[in-house]
């Protein structure tokens, strides 16, 4: 008899076949959810399966906690992740050796080979195939060495191996892979860390060979060699012969690279943040970091948490079964968005003086008012400031002190869960609050539906900060009534890896200052305006620091806008966006609409564009960080390019 453990968060693509092939020769099934929001827990009692809930505690702690708590009672214990699913010949196999009386084995337990699926073909090269997995053992004989990524089981001697392979195919789709590989590059370039620094112990048991050299590899050769993730390329489409998985094999080859190279720059940003004295890189040298689950990725890593839930598991106070208990929030809808605003306002200027008791609701088809009292009467002199935020409490701040000696700032807030509502309020900032859905829209919907003091308003990111010229510039315009332009654009100066990015990033124009009702964006990223009337520019810059929090968010956001822009591709190459503008467009923004079109149509468009990047527009003098910005935006190009073919297979319902 054999019993499966699974551990889940928001599966409900991947766990119905993987249960499926379960049915009628294993004896229990027990799911340990960390609070899925998709319906995984549902899915699972429908297939029989024990669901029981336990607070996210690490891939290996969370392993561990299952299997030293839950009923398990048959001889054999098989782990299976929701994205695996049990072929015919390895359920024929695994009931061969649990149908033997349980001491007649001589196997501890059993490694079981896994084959890859990606962009719906098997990978059986590129070295990650035989993918050896011990998976299968003896009741209560192995355990996860505590470590916070590619964790390996520890089980004595002898094990055996299986070699009918189980399948290992997510459904989810490159976003979700993009978003798993972005947060296990973090915790690996973490632990890659602690074991130069000599921190982690080495397991109480001895690991495969395999796994030991791999280890030694990353550990004492990688960090030392110039551009690891070209070798790692060259390594699996050439030496391990990726170059027969075809297109497939290649497009993970890449993937694999470029995860290599996530690694490379956040163990250098660790060590460059330990040199400058934050101990907080130390905090994972004494307890693995724990991930908090939010409603699709594990999109935060907070060291704090870690500790204090590890001391919980440590007393025992979370053996046994357990369940989550946390409230529900009800998110109005895009129609209903909440806007919060101060009950006062002076008489000099109309803004507000202290933050709203409570919320109500705007109208999205009126302007905003609140509790009866009507909307503000917009004054032709002076500017109010428009910033767009969605958990930006680190940025935040900065910003707000940017735009300081401005009456009436408005934070337009996509319903953050950390403290920058709370920032907003108590530095005297309007809150209004929207779901995103994409960036046109989000910003039309605030040109349409915000009832700013001024006619004239000029938007901000969070992580843009105006400069003093700047600021008296636009004084100036917002008291002048003759002025006949009805929008400005600016100029934007790049920060990156703590340096101006003068060439990779030189100080291109973009439409920020305008009068909202004679501007609308179009585009799902990176939005195109389109204005009613004449334009001007500004003599200024404000400053873009594109890079203050870090690798990981910059791929999480960018993972994000790569779907859109890949949505948006299909409509351009089908003719779906109806007549195209003109290379000769005397409109700035529409020659660039032009040729951003004409990109999606370009062969080997993530080369070109570091080619383009860093030799034309000379990239190359901006340093480590004009070769890293390079880089990067050439893999948000990949990303755009790979989701385009994603976005059609899905279409031809293809598996992807």
């Amino acid at each position: 008899m054999i019993d499966v453990m699974f551990i889940t968060f928001n599966e409900s693509i991947n766990l119905p076949r993987s249960l499926d092939a379960l049915k009628g020769w294993t004896n229990k099934v027990f799911v340990v959810d960390s609070g899925s929001t998709d319906g995984t827990q549902d899915i699972a009692r429908q297939h029989g399966a024990t669901v029981v809930q336990h607070p996210w505690s690490g891939y290996a702690r969370q392993k561990n906690w299952g299997l030293a708590n839950l009923p398990l009672e048959a001889p054999w214990t098989l782990i299976l992740d929701a994205d695996e699913v049990v072929t015919p010949e390895l359920r024929q196999r695994l009931i061969g050796i649990a149908s033997r009386q349980v001491e007649s084995v001589p196997e501890n337990g059993f490694f079981i080979n896994r084959v890859t699926y990606f962009l719906g073909r098997p990978i059986r090269h590129c070295g990650y195939f035989p993918s050896w997995n011990l998976r299968f053992f003896k009741r209560g004989r192995a355990r996860y060495e505590d470590r916070v990524v590619h964790e390996h089981m520890i089980i004595e001697d002898p094990v055996g191996y299986v070699r009918e392979p189980m399948r290992h195919d997510d459904r989810r789709g490159l976003e979700h892979y993009v978003a798993k590989h972005n947060r296990y590059s973090t915790l690996e370039a973490k632990a890659l860390y602690a074991e130069i620094k000599g921190h982690l112990a080495s397991p109480a048991a001895k690991l495969p060979r395999e796994t030991n050299w791999r280890r030694w590899l990353k550990r004492n050769v990688l960090p030392h060699v110039p551009m690891p993730w070209i070798w790692r390329f060259l390594y699996m489409y050439v030496l391990r012969l990726g170059v027969l998985d075809g297109q497939a094999g290649l497009e993970f080859c890449k993937f694999i690279s470029m995860y290599d190279y996530l690694v490379s720059l956040k163990l250098r940003a660790l060590r460059k943040q330990a040199l400058m004295g934050d101990e907080t890189v130390l905090d994972l040298l004494v307890e693995p970091m724990l991930v908090q689950h939010e409603a699709e990725v594990i999109s935060e890593l907070r060291f704090p948490a870690a500790g204090a839930l590890t001391r919980t598991l440590r007393s025992g106070a979370l053996s046994g079964q357990v369940d989550l208990a946390s409230p529900s929030v009800a998110e109005p809808s895009n129609s209903a968005p909440v806007l919060a605003r101060s009950r006062t306002a002076t008489a000099s200027t109309g803004g507000t003086t202290a933050p709203l008791d409570g919320m109500s609701k705007v109208s999205a088809a009126g302007a905003p008012h609140l509790d009866g009292q009507p909307s503000l009467e917009r004054r032709a002199d002076g500017v109010s400031i428009l910033i767009l935020t969605l958990n930006e409490e680190t940025n935040l701040p900065e910003c707000l002190e940017s735009v300081k000696g401005f009456d009436d700032i408005v934070v337009f807030d996509s319903y953050s869960t950390d403290g920058t509502v709370a920032i907003a309020q108590s530095r005297g900032a309007r809150v209004v609050q929207r779901k995103f859905d994409n960036w046109s829209a989000h910003q039309n919907w605030a040109m349409e539906n915000i009832d700013f003091a001024h006619k004239w308003v000029f938007y901000l990111d969070a992580d843009e900060r105006m400069t003093d010229e700047l600021k008296d510039e636009l004084l100036a315009i917002g008291r002048n009534p003759s002025e006949e332009n009805v929008a400005f654009y600016c100029g934007r100066k790049n920060f990156f890896m703590g340096r101006w990015i003068k060439h990779s990033m030189p100080p291109g124009l973009i439409m920020r200052f305008f009068r909202p009702e004679k501007i609308r964006f179009e585009r799902l990223v990176n939005p195109t305006p389109i204005i009613d009337g004449q334009h001007g520019y500004l003599k200024s810059f404000f400053h873009h620091f594109n890079f203050s929090k870090g690798v990981s968010e910059w791929i999480e956001k960018h993972n994000s806008y790569s779907r859109m822009e890949a949505m948006e591709g299909l409509k351009v190459l089908r003719g779906e966006l109806g007549e195209q503008p003109s290379f000769l467009s005397r409109d700035r923004a529409l020659r660039r609409k032009a040729l951003k079109n004409l990109s999606f149509r370009l062969p080997f468009r993530p080369a070109l564009k570091f080619m383009y990047m860093y030799f034309i527009r000379l990239g190359i003098l901006d340093g480590l960080a004009g070769f890293t910005y390079c880089t990067l935006q050439a893999f948000y190009e990949y990303m755009i390019v790979i989701k385009m073919r994603e976005l059609r297979r899905r279409e031809r319902g293809q598996p992807i």
